[in-house]
């Protein structure tokens, strides 16, 4: 969107976020549910949540909803493999907040694509200030549906993603708190959910963040790229104003066509043009045509002249 509509380009960031209120400037009855769209990828050890720095960033948003009786109902995923559970999560947030969490192991029926019958039975029973976590987002393939959508499959998804917004819209809340900085993705839950909700807000985390640390970003000339994700590749190709860029070792393992992904990630003389560690989640990923494009584009410093640095 940020390539193909001027009219957007033409905006500011901070005109683009100003519409969106903070999670406190929300009016809702005591009781309500509210959909919370959270960073809950967090690294696990021997079944525990081994670092929880991005879950006490959130937390302020969780005791806020449940100070005002609603019912918060954290969604977020864990990791890339569907089969990741967060119920090391949910535990931690038991103690984190000294109250029972209910946590929901099934909440879709992909067989039908709706909402899981027993599930919205539950959710109907449930107390104010009672909160909610569900079942990794991912475990699902409508969360997935986006990933590596063919143009040609484009409109038969709109139809499966917009009837399972429509289902959460109306047996669980039409209000969506955006508490997930890190995970602004090509999710269902990401992408889609916001455009058919009533209300929509930022928690206290990701409002702070958006107001202190990015609103300029479109303005920088200088950007430090870091991490080892192929989708990267889409930022940095819509920076148009950069004129200088520098990319950390992992970045600078971007694939390349015309090598094998098993082979180490290293130096090159174009830093752009050399492969995915073979360690990396990605590195059985094959680029395609247009990732080739970009990785070219990137390599040769399309925004000016300035060097481009491993």
């Amino acid at each position: 969107m940020y390539e193909q509509d001027a009219g957007l380009n033409d905006l500011s960031l901070k005109a683009i976020l100003e519409p969106v209120p903070r999670i406190d400037q929300l009016t809702l009855p005591r009781g309500a549910r509210v959909l919370m769209r959270c960073d809950l990828d967090v690294p696990l050890a021997n079944g525990q949540v081994a670092d929880d720095s991005r879950l006490q960033a959130i937390l302020p948003s969780i005791r806020y909803a449940l100070d005002q009786g609603w019912i918060p109902m954290l969604m977020g995923h864990l990791g890339r493999a569907p089969e990741n559970s967060l119920a090391p999560v949910a535990k931690h947030f038991e103690n984190m907040l000294g109250l029972d969490l209910t946590f929901v192991t099934d909440w879709i029926d992909e067989t039908s694509g709706k909402l899981d019958t027993g599930f919205c039975a539950l959710i109907r029973k449930l107390p104010a200030g009672q909160p909610v976590m569900l079942e990794n987002t991912r475990k699902y393939a409508v969360e997935r549906l986006m990933w590596k959508l063919p143009p040609s499959e484009f409109n038969s998804a709109c139809d499966k993603l917009y009837a399972l917004g429509s289902e959460l819209y109306e047996h669980v809340s039409q209000t969506l708190i955006n508490e997930a900085l890190a995970a602004s993705n090509f999710d269902f839950s990401s992408a889609v959910l916001p455009l058919v909700m009533d209300k929509v807000a930022y928690g206290f985390y990701v409002s702070s963040e958006l107001t202190e640390h990015v609103r300029g970003a479109r303005e920088s000339s200088l950007v430090i790229f870091s991490g080892l994700k192929i989708d990267k590749l889409d930022d940095l190709s819509a920076e148009r104003r950069i004129t200088a860029l520098v990319l950390d070792e992992g970045m600078g393992c971007v694939p390349d066509r015309e090598q094998e992904a098993e082979e180490p990630c290293g130096h090159a003389e174009n830093p752009a043009k050399v492969v995915f560690d073979k360690e990396d989640d990605h590195a059985h990923q094959e680029s395609d045509e247009r990732r080739g494009a970009q990785n070219e584009a990137i390599s040769q410093a399309e925004w000016g002249n300035a060097p481009h640095d491993a």
